[in-house]
């Protein structure tokens, strides 16, 4: 979703929810092999902004995302990427 009615500098939000596929293997000399495959909720909230020229624009996002493994699975990331556009 963008936000206004700006030309060059656009911010942005976005949010996902989905399924996380994990596999978590546990194995060592004192501890007995052990496997667990879990499918668990998985969300996700994105706050960033593009930069819009001519032929081209830049996105700057940063993200932060969640699934419910034992107690939490937490990603925080940043994005920057160029778009051609033609």
């Amino acid at each position: 979703m963008e936000f206004g009615h700006y030309k060059i500098v656009r911010p942005f939000a976005g949010l996902g929810v989905g399924m996380a596929f994990a596999d978590v293997k546990r194995q060592g000399d004192l501890v007995p092999r052990h496997s667990e495959s879990k499918t668990r909720f998985s969300g996700m909230g994105t706050l960033g902004v593009t930069f819009d020229m001519e032929r081209f624009a830049v996105d700057v996002a940063a993200r932060y995302t969640y699934v419910d493994i034992q107690s939490g699975l937490h990603n925080f990331g940043g994005d920057i990427g160029i778009r051609f556009m033609f």
